[in-house]
């Protein structure tokens, strides 16, 4: 299993539309539930698929939650 955020990662690095963002997570096995870390997930594959990695990771860490992908 390679995990949610690594999918949310993979949809934002590949700059795909939300309609595909969203099957991706549901055909790699996951639902998103109420938490704020899934909201904020929800909120990048809506809304910011074609913004800068980090302006994503900006936005996460605003939210209080762990940015995508490794830490330079």
């Amino acid at each position: 299993s390679i995990g949610l955020p690594r999918v949310v990662a993979l949809c934002i690095g590949l700059k795909l539309h939300p309609v595909f963002c969203f099957d991706l997570v549901r055909k790699a096995g996951y639902r998103f539930n109420l938490t704020e870390e899934h909201i904020a997930y929800q909120m990048l594959l809506g809304s910011m698929t074609h913004s800068p990695i980090y302006e994503c990771k900006k936005f996460l860490r605003a939210a209080g939650i762990q940015p995508l992908g490794k830490e330079e």
